[in-house]
Formats: structure tokens, C-alpha cells, sequence
């Protein structure tokens, strides 16, 4: 099974670059939808505005969370990413609700889209990293095998899945020796090879289908 290699010193310091800017951004688009969102909650809700924008934004960040916890568990639940972009879309809605210019319109929607972009990536990157380092997850199979060979692409996925092979290279090594077996009955008892090769390998020409 296909792990996660060891980054390099340069690609921690590069990570740790692009977290930080990422985290610039997501604040700058925090605290700008944040205020965006209480002034116009304010009629309403009055001394309780500022509850409104900081609810959705640390809902959207709650459930990113929670989905990444659910799937370190093998417990995830695929509709509950629908909560944050459904929340994503209720807090850039209420920033540009009442604007009449495109360029407000423009610049109110990206800015709350910085907050939530930021929180998806992050999101993204931790559940990829849970899902290669799960021990019991399957490796996909390239799709470039899957379009010049689909028919022996499905035979390799469906003895995958069968004899419980998570190893895609350790796939393939299986499936060059099932070929070489194949050959070599072939050769010895031509066309005939799964009748008569029954009556000789009754346990491992089963195998070979």
C-alpha cells in the first residue's frame, strides 16, 4: 500500500510558507465578512450581530474539523461536507445581499471566500494524508492502465478486491505471476490447459481465472 514519503527540510520550510499566507488570507477574509455580516444582522439581532457571522464562520470550520476527524475514525459521512459550502454560500449571500456595483458585489463575495478556502485546503490536505496513512485502504489503480487495458484493468481491480490486496504494486507482481503460470499451462497442454491442467493443479488453477 502506498504510503506518505518523508518530506524534505525544503518542503516543510515550504509548507510552512504557504500555511501561513494562506492563514493571512483566510483571516483577512475572516474579519472582513465578519463585519460585512454584523452590520447587516444588526436590525435584526441587535446587541446579539455579532453571534450571526461568528456562528457560520466557526461552523464552517467545525464541520471541515469534524469531517476529517470522521474519516482518521473510518467513520466519515459523505453528505456532511455539504454543511460547510452550504454555509459557505449563506455567508457570501449576506455579504452581498444588499450591494448594487459589481465591484462591491466582486469584492464582498471574495473576501469571506478567503476565510473558507483557507479552512477547505487545510481540510483537504489533512484528510489526504489520514486516507494514505490508513492501513486499510486500497490503492487505486492508474487510469492510464484503466484506458489501454480495460478489460485486464477490471480483472487486476476485481482480484483485488477479491483476495483483499492493497498493495497496487503487490497487485501487479500477483497478476505477472498468474500471467506466467497461464503461459506456461498454456504451452504444456495447449487449448485444452484448464481441463487437463485440473487433473494436475487442482488447487492452484482456480487461481488463474
Amino acid at each position: 500500500m502506498t504510503t506518505p514519503r518523508t518530506l524534505t527540510q525544503a518542503e516543510h520550510n515550504a509548507i510552512n510558507a504557504v500555511t501561513i499566507a494562506v492563514g493571512v488570507l483566510g483571516v483577512i477574509g475572516f474579519v472582513n465578512s465578519f463585519k460585512k455580516v454584523m452590520d447587516a444582522a444588526a436590525p435584526t439581532f441587535g446587541a446579539l450581530a455579532s453571534t450571526v457571522p461568528l456562528g457560520i464562520d466557526l461552523g464552517i470550520l467545525a464541520f471541515s474539523a469534524l469531517d476529517i476527524v470522521l474519516a482518521r475514525l473510518e467513520m466519515r459521512i459523505v453528505w456532511l461536507r455539504l454543511i460547510p459550502w452550504a454555509l459557505t454560500g449563506a455567508t457570501v449571500y449576506l455579504n452581498i445581499a444588499d450591494e448594487e456595483t459589481l465591484f462591491s458585489v466582486v469584492a464582498h463575495a471574495t473576501l469571506p471566500l478567503l476565510w473558507v478556502v483557507a479552512v477547505e485546503v487545510g481540510a483537504h490536505v489533512v484528510r489526504k494524508r489520514a486516507r494514505l496513512s490508513n492501513p486499510t485502504r486500497m490503492d487505486k489503480i492508474r487510469v492510464s492502465r484503466w484506458i489501454l487495458a480495460p478489460m485486464r484493468t477490471f480483472g487486476l481491480w476485481r482480484r483485488m478486491v477479491l483476495w483483499e490486496i492493497r498493495s497496487y504494486p503487490a497487485a501487479l507482481g500477483r497478476e505477472r505471476d498468474r500471467v506466467l503460470a497461464k503461459t506456461d499451462l498454456q504451452d504444456q497442454h495447449g487449448r485444452l490447459w484448464r481441463w487437463k491442467a485440473t487433473l494436475s493443479f487442482p488447487l492452484f488453477s482456480g487461481h488463474l481465472t
